[in-house]
């Protein structure tokens, strides 16, 4: 999954004009971790950075609508980048499932 979202960056930064060397990311709070971790991975080839906005994704995606500066959303739903993209805020065909999760419940205690 890692590496899905690393190509997809990467992707995008080569289509990106050559004075655009920080892409904006918003990244929804539940993937902040990852997110830091593909930070670092990608920022390791010294070409481009990464500036990372973690955030629920209701928020980001006000703040997109407002006029964020965004380049990339990594959402927590797949409602929000769609509505995006049916506002014209958004690339039409750009938007995958980039993680599929599971609800679990974890309790020290067994009778739980």
């Amino acid at each position: 999954m890692l590496n899905r979202i690393a190509l997809a960056l990467s992707v995008f930064l080569v289509v990106l004009p050559a004075k655009a060397d920080t892409a904006l990311i918003a990244v929804a709070a539940n993937f902040a971790d990852a997110a830091k971790e593909i930070e670092t991975a990608f920022e390791a080839n010294g070409v481009h950075q990464i500036d990372i906005t973690t955030g629920a994704t209701g928020k980001l995606y006000a703040q997109i609508k407002e006029g964020a500066p965004f380049d990339v959303m990594l959402s927590a739903d797949r409602k929000t980048p769609a509505k995006l993209i049916d506002e014209s805020l958004g690339i039409a065909g750009s938007a995958f499932t980039y993680g599929v999760g599971k609800l679990a419940l974890y309790s020290t205690d067994p009778k739980v």
